[in-house]
């Protein structure tokens, strides 16, 4: 019952009987039984709030709360309590239903989210597509050309770019050309982006085929395709250049 658990909740939360400093699952659970019109329209209950906001046991909770009510300056302790806990553990919808209602603080702070997660954690940057669209794709290619050029190429930001209609693979075979065109120079060993990158007809796979199609010499295609898993588009009566 959503309605009496808020009401427990509240009780609990106004006579300071919410296990703060107890179980994470059981603080949690008085935050998340809350609802937001009644933490808008309650001073004692955003109080404690704001308490329970710097304690470990329901920092996320609490601040994700303090947010969907709308308390001012909630958006900078939420990207706070997502860094303290795990900010790719989040769902991209939940991100974007958290910090977007709280206007151009809530995006840069979901920004600094996206930043810290990235390039392997990916959901802050996708609910960043969906509030900042031109932030999210000046920050995802930075990060891009900052991984690959220590020699890592991020998968998980691949499928993210690709996913906004963001072709990465011109980046891949510029990193693969500063590097001779040896493949082995660039980690992960094994391949990255196979499902987007090998189907044809698709405008992924369309955009893997066009980077494979512009590599400058053979052996920079090779290393290309041998990065993707695209060896079936390897022509073997081509020469190798040099």
């Amino acid at each position: 019952d959503p309605a009496a658990a808020d009401r427990v909740a509240a009780e609990a939360g106004a006579r300071g009987g919410v296990p703060l400093d107890g179980d994470d699952g059981e603080a949690g659970a008085f935050c998340r039984a809350l609802d937001a019109d009644r933490v808008r329209q309650s001073d004692p209950l955003r109080a404690a709030l704001r308490a329970a906001r710097t304690r470990p046991a329901a920092s996320f909770e609490a601040a994700a709360l303090l947010a969907k009510a709308g308390d001012a300056g909630s958006a900078g302790p939420l990207a706070n309590a997502l860094l303290e806990r795990c900010p790719a553990c989040v769902s991209s919808s939940e991100l974007a239903a958290l910090f977007g209602p709280l206007g151009e603080a809530g995006r840069s702070e979901l920004a600094r989210v996206a930043e810290a997660a990235l390039p392997f954690g990916v959901s802050p940057l996708e609910a960043l597509f969906e509030t900042d669209p031109a932030r999210a794709e000046a920050l995802a290619l930075d990060h891009l050309d900052a991984a690959l050029e220590r020699g890592c190429v991020p998968e998980p930001l691949l499928a993210a770019l690709l996913g906004h209609g963001i072709d990465p693979f011109p980046a891949l075979l510029t990193a693969l050309g500063e590097r001779g065109c040896d493949r082995t120079r660039l980690r992960p060993g094994e391949p990255v982006a196979v499902g987007l990158a090998r189907p044809s007809g698709t405008e992924s796979g369309d955009a893997a085929r066009s980077a494979l199609d512009g590599a400058p010499t053979e052996l920079c295609r090779r290393a290309l395709a041998l990065l993707l898993g695209m060896e079936e588009e390897l022509l073997p009566d081509r020469p190798e250049e040099r």
